[in-house]
């Protein structure tokens, strides 16, 4: 009986049933689709907050250089160290890390369905904001990965949930209430662009709107919040690289100096391209509910639309840059799917409006699963696993002592945080020198290892040529550790740009 009036008070608080199962799902995709949506997410956050808690870590040249701010990689290390309390095991950190985002993801939930109610106007447009901000696919895959994009896009939502709200408040006669979410959300926005300082234009065009062009005290409320996170990020690289604002001249000086074109470039289409091969047959709700949606929420079509022409401006592109753009947009089209859905009510009064409701929320569930499962993104729940399992496979046996990379300039797919602390990472050269009894090739149908060499024996084999080999024995004698050296067209790229190494700690 308990359990069942549980669950019954959930059904009539919505939102809190949404987000129980969002958390869920999100925890169940951590835990049986592991994956990497970018090295990043390794290197310039999971690793490097580790090192700050073990003292252990890769450094990649982004940190050797001041390009990065501590500020977003140290969001990890409380979780990183409370890990740690519990056991020296990679998995566990994983999976901890996996929850915090997965319930970091649930404000963009809580926002989606403040924004839907306030600029919907009903609670039909709540329901489904935070319907589609918990179940789409690209949010279920993306909100569980601890990126600058991920993070900036929650800011953001909640810094227009903020802003919606304050509007709304004005219509009542409470002022100073009004102010403190106004104050929110510069707060939101500063950490947004903080994070992601291209979405600044996104954040200009939302205070425009909340606020207006003329400069008043309004404008003073939403600024004091949104310089709070910036002199924050510049006092934090004030401690770590010597200098405020360091990270953020020199990676505006690595980039403009071409440095992110060597990772390949794209054309301006690529964003449109690429999110249309991923909603495949969902693609005329999205358009269709966007644009009956804008009728009442155009600031959600002008920030998706900024989001999107900054980033295509860049030749550099990646999917993962334009996630901040999704959450407006499908808050967009739940707005554009309640007005449907009033329409056909009137349309049709002899059926059940609730029946109606439930169409509609039956069909995108169908379409984020059929997306989801399909085209572009079906190899992405599964990208870099094979990383995942061989070195937390590697981890498990307590006889583990080093690991060897075979080819060493596959660090990027590796990572000390993804070990036991026990065990080190070196380049797998000949496998004689006895630095490690285990090794992992990336390249198994042409590894030395795979022949035998020095006794290793395959222990298995992963996806995407990767298998993992071990020999008996411990490990003996002294050796030079794996490093993140960046690739030959990088380092001479920082070299003419005068990028060279920060003598002084980052920890």
């Amino acid at each position: 009986m308990t359990g069942s009036y549980n669950w019954k008070a959930l059904a009539r608080h919505p939102l809190a049933l949404i987000c129980l199962i969002a958390f869920l799902l999100r925890l169940a995709s951590a835990c049986l689709l592991p994956n990497i949506t970018h090295p990043d997410e390794t290197f310039q956050y999971g690793e490097q907050a580790y090192r700050a808690v073990t003292g252990q870590g890769l450094v990649p040249w982004e940190y050797a250089v001041g390009a990065r701010s501590w500020l977003l990689a140290g969001m990890q290390i409380p979780v990183v160290a409370a890990a740690r309390l519990f056991a020296d095991d990679p998995t566990l950190l994983r999976l901890a890390l996996s929850m915090a985002m997965s319930l970091f993801a649930l404000t963009s939930v809580w926002a989606s369905y403040r924004i839907g109610r306030d600029l919907g106007g009903n609670r039909e447009a709540a329901i489904l904001s935070a319907l589609l901000a918990a179940f789409w696919c690209e949010f279920v895959y993306f909100s569980t990965h601890f990126l600058a994009d991920t993070v900036s896009a929650a800011f953001l939502l909640l810094g227009v949930a903020f802003a919606v709200g304050w509007r709304r408040a004005l219509e009542r006669p409470d002022p100073q209430r009004a102010s403190h979410r106004l104050l929110a959300a510069g707060l939101m926005l500063g950490f947004a662009v903080a994070f992601r300082p291209q979405l600044g234009p996104a954040a200009i065009n939302l205070g425009l709107w909340t606020v207006g062009v003329r400069p008043t005290a309004r404008w003073l409320w939403l600024l004091m919040g949104g310089l709070v996170p910036i002199l924050a990020m510049g006092a934090v690289d004030w401690i770590s690289w010597g200098s405020p604002f360091h990270s953020v001249f020199t990676y505006i000086h690595a980039n403009s100096g071409g440095i992110a074109n060597i990772f390949g470039v794209e054309p301006g289409h690529y964003y449109l391209a690429r999110e249309l091969a991923v909603w495949g047959v969902a693609t005329p709700l999205i358009v269709g509910t966007a644009i009956l949606g804008a009728r009442r929420a155009a600031i959600l079509a002008i920030l998706s639309l900024t989001i999107f022409v900054t980033f295509s401006a860049v030749p550099h592109k990646e999917w993962r840059f334009v996630y901040p753009a999704l959450p407006p947009l499908f808050c967009l089209c739940a707005i554009g799917s309640a007005e449907a859905l009033a329409i056909a009510k009137r349309r049709l009064p002899k059926v059940n409006g609730g029946a109606i409701l439930g169409t509609v929320i039956l069909a995108w569930l169908a379409l984020s699963l059929l997306s989801g499962v399909r085209g572009a993104m079906r190899p992405v729940w599964l990208q870099g696993s094979e990383s995942i399992l061989a070195l937390e496979q590697t981890s498990r046996d307590p006889q583990a002592c080093g690991l060897g990379v075979e080819p060493p300039d596959r660090w990027m797919r590796t990572g000390l945080s993804r070990l036991r602390s026990d065990i080190g990472l070196y380049p797998a050269r000949s496998g004689k020198d006895g630095l490690y009894n285990y090794a992992i090739s990336f390249e198994a149908s042409r590894s030395r290892f795979a022949r035998g060499n020095a006794g290793f024996v395959e222990v298995g084999c992963y996806r995407a040529d990767t298998c993992l080999y071990r020999r008996p024995g411990e490990c003996t004698g002294r050796g030079t550790p794996l490093r993140a050296d960046p690739e030959p067209a990088v380092r001479n790229m920082l070299d003419r740009l005068g990028l060279h190494a920060i003598d002084r700690p980052a920890r």
